[in-house]
C-alpha cells in the first residue's frame, strides 16, 4: 500500500517544519490563508501535485487582500484543483464563491 503524502501549513507552527514537509510533494495540503499565503509569497509552496486542498476559513484571506485570492485562485486553476479545493469554516460561503466567480468570469 502506498503512503499518502500530506501536509498541515498553519500559522503558529513552525515554517521550517512546513518548508520540509511541502518539499515531499503532498498530495493533501490543509492550509491556513494566511500561512499559505507566507509560503507563496516566499516560493515554497507547489501545487503541482496537489489531489485535494483543504482551506480553513477562507475568508481570513480578505485581511491580506483580494490580489492574494485571485493569485491563489489562479494556482488552484492552473494545476486544475478547482473542483478539488474544500473551505473549511467559511461563514459566508455564498458571499465568497459569488465573488470569486464574478471575478474569475469577467
Amino acid at each position: 500500500m502506498q503512503k499518502i503524502k500530506t501536509a498541515v501549513i498553519i500559522g503558529g507552527a513552525s515554517i521550517n517544519n512546513q518548508k520540509r514537509m511541502l518539499r515531499s510533494n503532498p498530495e493533501i495540503l490543509i492550509a491556513t490563508p494566511g500561512r499559505l499565503a507566507d509560503h507563496m509569497r516566499q516560493r515554497t509552496v507547489s501545487l503541482k501535485d496537489v489531489k485535494i486542498l483543504v482551506l480553513d476559513d477562507i475568508l481570513e484571506l480578505w485581511d491580506e487582500s483580494e490580489k492574494i485570492i485571485k493569485k491563489l485562485w489562479k494556482k488552484i486553476w492552473k494545476n486544475k484543483l478547482a473542483d478539488k479545493v474544500f473551505y473549511v469554516g467559511v461563514n459566508y460561503n455564498n458571499y465568497f464563491i459569488d465573488w470569486l466567480l464574478k471575478w474569475w468570469f469577467k
